[in-house]
C-alpha cells in the first residue's frame, strides 16, 4: 500500500519533467520562427527602400527629360538655313553660324558684297522669329598668324576676329536691329572645327 503512494509522485514528477522540456521546446521553436520572420521582414524593407530610390530617381529622370520637351516645344522653330549661313540650337539658344569665307577675304574684315545678300536674310529671320531678343556676335579664326603690315591695325588672331564680329554686327544694325542689343566677342583661335576653313567664322548667338 505505501509503495502505490510512493510511486504516484514520481510519475507525477516524471510528467511534470516532459511537460517542461517540452514547453521550452516550443518556445524554442517559436524563437526561432520570430528571428526568421524578423530576418525577412527587414529583407523585405531593405527592397521596398530600393524600389522606393529607384522609383525617386526615375520620377526625377522623367521630370528633367519633360522640362527639356517642355522648353524645346516653347521654342520656336529655327529658321531656314541660307547661303554660308547654318541654324543650330546650342544650349538653348539659336544659333547662325556663318562661314567666314563668305563674308571676308584673307586677313580682312571688310564685308564681301555678296556677304551682305546672307546678312540680309539673317537679319530679317531674327526679326521675324525672334524680336526684342539680345544678339551676340562672336568672331573666330584659324591658328595662322597674322601678317606684319604696316599700320599694324590686326595684331593678333583675336583682334581678327573682333573686327569681323563688329563688321557683322554693324551690318546687322543697318537691316533694323537695335544697336542696344548687340554685344560683341573674339574667340579668335581658341575653338577651332576640323578644318581651317570651317575654323574661320562668325556665330550670332540669339540670347532669348
Amino acid at each position: 500500500m505505501h509503495g502505490r503512494f510512493l510511486l504516484l509522485p514520481l510519475v507525477s514528477l516524471a510528467l511534470l519533467a516532459g511537460c517542461d522540456n517540452g514547453q521550452k521546446m516550443n518556445e524554442q521553436a517559436l524563437l526561432d520562427e520570430n528571428r526568421d520572420l524578423r530576418a525577412e521582414l527587414d529583407r523585405t524593407r531593405g527592397g521596398l527602400d530600393d524600389a522606393e530610390a529607384r522609383a525617386r530617381q526615375l520620377q526625377f529622370q522623367l521630370d528633367e527629360a519633360n522640362a527639356q520637351l517642355a522648353e524645346a516645344q516653347a521654342q520656336p522653330p529655327l529658321p531656314a538655313d541660307s547661303e554660308g549661313a547654318t541654324w543650330r540650337q546650342d544650349e538653348g539658344r539659336a544659333v547662325v553660324e556663318i562661314e567666314g569665307d563668305v563674308l571676308f577675304d584673307s586677313g580682312k574684315f571688310d564685308l564681301k558684297p555678296a556677304a551682305q545678300a546672307t546678312l540680309r536674310t539673317i537679319a530679317r529671320q531674327i526679326k521675324d522669329v525672334y524680336p526684342g531678343s539680345e544678339i551676340r556676335v562672336d568672331g573666330f579664326t584659324d591658328s595662322d598668324r597674322i601678317r606684319a603690315n604696316r599700320r599694324n591695325v590686326i595684331p593678333t588672331n583675336y583682334h581678327l576676329g573682333f573686327f569681323r564680329a563688329y563688321a557683322v554686327g554693324q551690318f546687322l544694325q543697318k537691316q533694323g536691329i537695335d544697336k542696344g542689343v548687340i554685344s560683341y566677342g573674339s574667340y579668335g583661335p581658341e575653338k577651332p572645327q576640323a578644318t581651317k576653313a570651317e575654323s574661320r567664322r562668325v556665330e550670332v548667338s540669339v540670347i532669348q
